[in-house]
């Protein structure tokens, strides 16, 4: 995946995709570290404001938001 910032530069990204329910609670709980060119993608069925936990989540997070076009509407640092 890349990612294309304001910039219009391009940064490749690894994802892991979380489509379901399972995935998405599981998220990346009990995960000691992510490379920094990795992430995972929550994937949901309808466009709807949502929340997000960090239950047994050892390391800090950033989370980006987007919209159904994949443009960034929202970000967040979670320590």
């Amino acid at each position: 995946m890349a990612l294309v910032g304001p910039d219009e530069k391009a940064v490749s990204v690894i994802v892991e995709i979380a489509d379901d329910p399972e995935e998405r609670s599981q998220g990346l709980m009990n995960r000691e570290m992510l490379p920094p060119d990795q992430g995972m993608l929550f994937m949901f069925p309808v466009a709807e404001p949502v929340t997000f936990w960090m239950k047994d989540t050892i390391m800090p997070l950033d989370i980006i938001f987007f919209d159904a076009q994949g443009n960034v509407i929202g970000s967040d640092s979670m320590v």
